[in-house]
Order: structure tokens, then sequence, then C-alpha cells
């Protein structure tokens, strides 16, 4: 079984991981101070630390941050590491999940990137996300979860019995909610190219709900808790229940 397991950890060895983290987190100052969102410390951890380890779990070595807001202390956080790499794809302003995304392309040397985002974690099998991709021949996959309480305000995800997704609709107000996104996407690298032209625009808003239009992508749905970090009462809520 160790033998599977060090050959699926090497499947993922191959894969970069981008990570969004370059937000202003305006909701979080009154609890973070002259932080980035993503070194707020949970248990005394910094919130990357936490993702980063989990994901080195897997196998995966190559992590690329997009930093932004007080990009500096992120760096250093992670410079200072050596038991993988890690590259930073700057802003100096703001550009969207998308536009850091699309911004990032050139540290990108996989056929396969994994996007993460920076304020939010749900522990899933990264072989079994990946191999679940490839099967379906996904330009896009994506990890969804049950909703809960406030799931207005994360994108609603609607698909068909074969898990393809029909439509992804960021923060609706709609009553009836489908799976919610847990922030976690696999797609192939050619999926830079049909990303809008423009510098500045937003995965969800922007893109997604244009793109599973027109092309094959699929949801991976778990039963994991979904957790982020973004205001002070889920700040709160991942302090108290994250382990």
């Amino acid at each position: 079984q160790s033998n599977i397991l060090r050959m699926k950890r090497k499947n993922l060895k191959k894969i970069d991981v981008l990570i969004l983290c370059g937000g202003l987190g305006t909701r979080l100052r009154s609890v973070v101070k002259e932080q980035p969102k993503g070194l707020a410390t949970i248990r005394g951890k910094p919130f990357l630390e936490i993702l980063v380890n989990e994901l080195l779990r897997y196998g995966f070595q190559r992590f690329i941050f997009c930093v932004g807001y007080l990009k500096e202390q992120i760096i250093d956080h992670f410079s200072a590491r050596n038991d993988a790499m890690y590259l930073f794809s700057e802003e100096d302003t703001p550009l969207g999940t998308g536009g850091a995304v699309k911004n990032a392309k050139h540290w990108v040397e996989s056929p396969h990137v994994i996007i993460l985002n920076g304020d939010s974690i749900c522990r899933i099998d990264y072989t079994q996300f990946y191999e679940c991709h490839l099967q379906k021949q996904s330009l896009l996959s994506m990890v969804l979860t049950s909703p809960t309480k406030g799931a207005e305000e994360y994108g609603n995800v609607v698909m068909n019995a074969e898990n393809q997704i029909l439509s992804f609709q960021e923060k609706t107000s709609a009553k009836s909610v489908g799976w919610i996104s847990a922030g976690i996407y696999l797609m192939l690298k050619e999926v830079f190219d049909l990303m809008p032209a423009e510098q500045t625009f937003s995965l969800e808003s922007d893109f997604f709900p244009q793109i599973v239009n027109t092309d094959f992508c699929s949801g991976y749905v778990v039963e994991e808790r979904f957790l982020d970090i973004g205001t002070p009462e889920r700040y709160q809520l991942a302090n108290d229940t994250l382990r």
C-alpha cells in the first residue's frame, strides 16, 4: 500500500499549486491587524502554513503564491522554508481573483494546475480529485460541498447526473441553493488562453459562469466541512474547530 501511496504522491508532485492570497482582507482587519489575511493565526499557526502543510502531505512540491496586500510578509515567511519550492507572483494593484491567476501564468510549468483560495480550507483527498479530473477529461474541475449557513456568500453550482457543471453563480440570493464551491479548482493550463482579455477580473463572477457553458467542467463532491476565515465570526469558528 505504501508503494501505491508513493506513486500517487509522485503524480501530484508534478502539479503546480497556485494560492490566491493577495486580497485586502478588509472585513477581517478588526481582529487581524497589520497582517495579510493568509498569515492570520489559527491556534498559533499562520493559516497559509496549515494549508501548505496539508498539500505537502499529498506530495505537491511547487507552490506559487499570488500576493498583493502586505506581500512582503508572505514572501519573507515562505522564503525561509526549504521543504518545497515557493514562488511569488506579485501584484502592485488588486487584480481580482481572475487577474491574479492570469498574472501568474508565466510561473506555471505543469500541464495541470491546482488553484486554491488562501483564506479557506476543505480537507479533501487530492489524489482522488486529480484522478476524477483525468477520468472525466474535464477542462476544469471544482471541489463542491453541501450548502451551510451563509451559503449565499459562496459560488452556487448546479450539476447534471454526470457531475457536469451546468451553471456557476457567485453569491446568489436564490432561495434554492445547489452545491457550494469550496474554492479549490483543478484546470488544464490551456484554460489561461480562455480567460478574459482584461487585466483585472473575478474568476467567480466574470469567468466561471462563461466557461461552464462552453466547455466540459465537472464537480467533485465531498462531505468534508469547508471553512474560511473571511470575517471575524468565521475566523473565530475556524479557531474553534480546525485541528
